[in-house]
């Protein structure tokens, strides 16, 4: 949960949100393993007349929306900068990959201001330790192994988060952010001559670098395609049977009222079977080990229904119109 969202709910309004789903109905009238659709803008769909994308400095952007019952809803906007680096001794032949989040919530809550910037760093670390290592392959960011690497940067932005699932809406972002996100085609300067032509780099220690000026020759970044999927798995207990439910796509009056959340990333890339790469337990509650098997065979259900339920946005105007609700962009 975000910092700043955190709703407090009597035990009589708890009671009747886990009766409901004890039914098989919650509150927005979803049933426990429905999702919520996401709204995705993309930096190739914004990308204006003039060929400026929305957020000028950034190698791909994405912002999601997810919206839920009356005006609540969830912002998310990520930006990918890109940047050439010298790689680390220990790791030569790879790149460097960081998230950092920020919640622009922080600035209008109540709580203190050491408690906003431990819920903020609590987001990132789940999210990190989520996404880090299955996200994109690190070794295709390597330009010259212990020269030149890639260093990519995806700053998270928490917009609004109103309508819950912070972590399953940051990482769709991130996702989708990288999906948009173009490498410049780099090469050493050495291995092009005056005339145009290949030359042998074998010993060169040049610090000279060549930038392809052609945006076709860009490429997004290797793994992309194939990256984890996070499913996030909300379990409220019902004392009045001592029974565990499970949730999908959680609200926030969901979160204020469950026992724990499982977050669960996936890979279910296509012709392979779906595999469970990282998995991290949030809350109070101590999560019953016999319930394990069914919150991991839920979050493998619910990754074709993740996949489904994200909607590209339209045309640039419609875009525009999107970001200037939140941002109010002149």
């Amino acid at each position: 949960m975000a910092s700043g969202l955190a709703l407090q709910l009597s035990e009589s309004e708890k009671l009747y949100l886990i009766d409901g789903c004890a039914d098989n109905c919650r509150l927005d009238g979803r049933e426990r393993e429905d999702i919520r659709q996401y709204t995705i803008v993309t930096s190739s769909e914004t990308t204006s007349a003039d060929g400026h994308p929305p957020l000028m400095l950034s190698n791909g952007s994405a912002r999601l929306i997810l919206s839920s019952s009356g005006s609540t809803s969830t912002h998310i906007l990520c930006s990918v900068k890109v940047e050439v680096m010298t790689p680390s001794q220990s790791q030569p032949n790879q790149g460097n990959l960081i998230v950092h989040v920020e919640d622009s919530l922080a600035a209008n809550s109540s709580l203190s201001r050491k408690k906003n910037e431990e819920d903020r760093n609590r987001v990132q670390s789940i999210i990190s330790e989520l996404l880090a290592t299955n996200l994109i392959d690190l070794e295709s960011l390597c330009i010259i192994p212990y020269h030149y690497a890639f260093n990519v940067s995806v700053d998270v932005e928490i917009l609004s988060g109103t309508a819950g699932s912070i972590i399953d809406a940051c990482c769709h972002a991130i996702r989708a952010a990288l999906q948009n996100t173009l490498l410049p085609k780099v090469v050493p300067s050495s291995i092009v001559n005056d005339a145009g032509t290949s030359m042998d780099p074998v010993g060169s220690s040049s610090s000279d670098l060549m930038l392809e000026s052609d945006l076709s020759l860009a490429q997004t970044p290797s793994g992309i395609d194939n990256a984890a999927v996070v499913v996030t798995v909300t379990v409220c207990h019902r004392a009045l049977t001592n029974s565990y439910l499970l949730l999908l796509d959680a609200s926030l009056e969901e979160e204020a009222c469950c026992f724990c959340q499982v977050h669960v990333a996936v890979d279910a890339r296509e012709g392979t079977e779906p595999t469970i790469c990282a998995l991290r337990k949030t809350g109070n509650g101590s999560l019953p080990w016999e319930l394990l098997p069914e919150i991991t065979a839920l979050a493998v259900k619910a990754v074709p229904m993740t996949k489904s339920s994200f909607r590209v946005a339209g045309s640039s105007r419609n875009n525009a119109s999107l970001l200037q609700t939140q941002l109010d962009i002149q």
